[in-house]
């Protein structure tokens, strides 16, 4: 992992454009403690130290911070894949290619190429891509995440937070697009598929991964958003991520770590 300094220029886009970002700027999400004070924190039934760098600055910090700036939701943060119920298939194991996705980035980066997961609701397809570009973050990789909703919804943000978001959009080296929608009028599904379009045809052009994914089954997909599935055909592979709802296995975790007071760290 790389730890450095955010610049002033990304603490500043945090506190103007993160809504959800800490406004204590020093204190550790994890422990509660100030820079240069060690604290603790409890979890899976013991006390663990919280990690100070070189500088005195808490490690949980720096990466609530890097993955705020990546637009990765809090409750992604906390997640691997010790905590996160693994989907079995028959024909896909999905940690194995994620793994292996990340074995062979440079590989995958250098002619472009990204995935579009499609499946049920809650089968790990955000987990997965957040997974992902949480390790290319801690690469010091310029990642970014992005709801489909914020994406098409661009338009309604404030001048400067379009012009920040726009640039990300298209200049990350990774984007995740997360929970591609199905449109409920023509209008509506033209704005749709025109927003995307713009954002995968630019990143096309400049050889970028895109990682999608949508509860849209690849054929349907093809019938909604006919253009940007010809754009995302040279580029991405079509994979189905099936099975079980993993949310209410989520929401008993969360209740077992409030009951014991414990919290879970930033991994």
């Amino acid at each position: 992992m790389k730890v450095r300094f955010l610049q002033d220029q990304e603490l500043e886009a945090l506190r103007e454009f993160h809504n959800g970002w800490a406004n204590d700027e020093l204190h550790c999400p994890t422990c509660g403690e100030l820079p240069w004070h060690p604290g603790t924190f409890r979890y899976q039934g013991q006390e663990h130290a919280c990690e100070l760098d070189a500088f005195g600055r808490h490690v949980q910090r720096f990466l609530y911070d890097l993955y705020c700036l990546a637009g990765i939701p809090a409750e992604f943060m906390t997640l691997s894949w010790d905590t996160f119920p693994i989907v079995e298939q028959d024909e896909f194991d999905v940690k194995q290619f994620v793994d292996d996705f990340l074995d062979r980035y440079p590989y995958w980066k250098s002619r472009g190429r990204g995935f579009t997961f499609h499946g049920t609701f809650g089968t790990g397809k955000t987990w997965a891509c957040c997974h992902i570009i949480k390790e290319l973050a801690k690469e010091g990789k310029n990642v970014f995440y992005v709801p489909f909703w914020e994406l098409v919804g661009l338009y309604q943000e404030t001048k400067a937070k379009r012009a920040w978001l726009s640039d990300r959009l298209v200049s990350a080296e990774v984007l995740v697009i997360d929970d591609v929608l199905i449109p409920t009028s023509e209008k509506q599904g033209q704005l749709f598929e025109n927003k995307l379009e713009e954002v995968v045809r630019q990143r096309t052009h400049s050889s970028l991964p895109t990682l999608v994914t949508t509860n849209i089954s690849e054929s349907r997909f093809a019938t909604i958003y006919p253009r940007v599935q010809t754009v995302l055909s040279g580029k991405n592979e079509s994979l189905v991520l099936d099975g079980d709802d993993y949310r209410p296995q989520a929401k008993d975790r969360s209740v077992r770590l409030v009951n014991m007071s414990e919290i879970e760290p930033i991994t």
